[in-house]
């Protein structure tokens, strides 16, 4: 079971089996290669994540290309369509989704 600190105290973030065993063993992050925990990572709605660590530099220089801030892996932007943001937070609403939507891409590797 993956842990994420919520608040007060510590919350359980509730995974199958199947996608506890990928998240143990770590996610790595794109720009620096790094094996991170699921907590440490922000989280694309394509499926990829970045380190928390690496985001705010890589934001960084996206917006100083004068581009929109992307993903690292397959580079959707940000905005895209619906105006969602492109990456989601340990606090946010919608981690969970998307934890479990990279933890199954990583499992089909």
């Amino acid at each position: 079971m993956v842990h994420t600190r919520s608040g007060a105290g510590t919350e359980p973030l509730t995974l199958p089996d199947q996608l506890n065993v990928v998240a143990s063993r770590g996610i790595q992050c794109p720009v620096c290669y790094e094996r991170r925990s699921l907590c440490c990572m922000a989280l694309a709605r394509c499926g990829h994540g970045i380190c928390i660590a690496c985001a705010p530099n890589f934001f960084y220089h996206n917006f100083k290309a004068n581009q929109a801030p992307s993903c690292p892996e397959c580079r959707a932007e940000a905005a895209g369509d619906s105006g969602a943001p492109l990456y989601t937070y340990l606090y946010e609403p919608g981690f969970r989704e998307a934890a479990v939507l990279m933890l199954r891409r990583l499992s089909d590797q």
